[in-house]
Formats: structure tokens, sequence, C-alpha cells
């Protein structure tokens, strides 16, 4: 007997009905098809793969899991299991890369212009940037809802360096350069 609250769509009591005059059970019963290879160790091997290196490939987890646990499994068989652990493709962001040495420096700067409570009126923010002749676009996965992690890049990698500055008066004017800044360049 089913209770009043209870909101029940009448086509789904009918194929309730029908499945159990049918086979004297409402459980489903086993499907045709060949058995899934996606045991649970095959699937917490996945997850473990992709937490330790979230850029691994499909077919770089196939080889990691037959070598491994002795298991042939497909590479869209992977990428389905991977899928449906919550794991989607996103491009990387990046962050650059600052040597552990300069980090308390710069956090002493800032910590020193909140300070000061300066209008930035006799500051001038410069910044130098390359334009690439290489690509370093990089790909990985990670778990819906969650951040994207930052992978590294190199800071000075082939190509134009440019630099310039911007101030409360205005802007500088561009600098291209070959090399990297050093003191004397700065200077």
């Amino acid at each position: 007997m089913l209770q009043e609250s209870i909101h029940v769509n009448k086509m789904t009591v009918n194929r309730l009905i029908a499945k159990l005059e049918k086979n004297g059970s409402t459980k489903n019963l086993k499907r045709s098809g060949r058995p899934s290879k996606a045991s649970f160790e095959v699937k917490e091997k996945i997850e473990t793969i992709m937490r330790d290196n979230d850029e691994t490939t499909s077919q770089e987890l196939k080889e990691k899991i037959e070598q491994q646990l002795g298991i042939k499994i497909a590479t869209s068989s992977i990428r389905r299991l991977r899928k449906k652990q919550g794991w989607t493709m996103a491009g990387a962001g990046y962050c650059q890369l600052i040597s552990n040495c300069n980090k308390p420096k710069r956090l002493e700067f800032a910590q020193q212009i909140l300070k000061e409570k300066d209008n930035f009126q006799n500051i001038i923010f410069s910044d130098e940037s390359t334009i690439k002749v290489e690509r370093y676009r990089r790909f990985c996965f990670r778990k819906a809802g969650e951040q994207k992690r930052k992978k590294p890049k190199p800071k000075h990698p082939v190509g134009v360096h440019v630099w310039a500055g911007i101030s409360m008066q205005g802007a500088t004017d561009i600098c291209i350069f070959e090399g990297i800044i050093d003191a004397s360049v700065y200077v």
C-alpha cells in the first residue's frame, strides 16, 4: 500500500508490476555481454595514478595498469572509467616559478607597501614579458568541482622580450630587448 504523500508516475508502477509478474522480483537481472574489467582494483589504480600525475594520458594509464595489475584493458575503457570517476580534461593554469629565497622578500615588500599607505603617486610598476616562439600549452585532468593545479613553465623561453611600466602619470615607452634583465640592464 502506497502512502498518499508519495508521488509515483503511473508508468513506473505499471513497469514494476510487469517486471514482478515476469521475473517474480523487481530486482534488476544480470545483463548479457562481456563482463566489465572495471574491478575495484582497476578503479582504485586509476584514481591513484591520476592523483599522482594529473597529466597522465589514457595510453599511459593502460600501460601502467597492464604492467602493475597484469590486466589487459582498452584505452577506451580507461577513458570511460576515468570520466565516471569524475575526471575531466582542462587546460592547465600556469604560475611563474618563484624561488624559495625570493618568497619572503616579496612578502616583506608587500607588507611594507601596505604599512606606508602610499597613494602610489611616486611608484612605477614595471614588468617584462616574452612573446614566445614555442607554445607551453599543457592539458591535465581534474575532478569535477576541484581547482586546477598550477603548472610551472619557463619564465624566459626563447622569443622577443618586451619591457614597459605604468604609473599614476601614465605609461612608459615599450622597450624591446634580447637576453634577460639583470641589474645593469634594469638601471
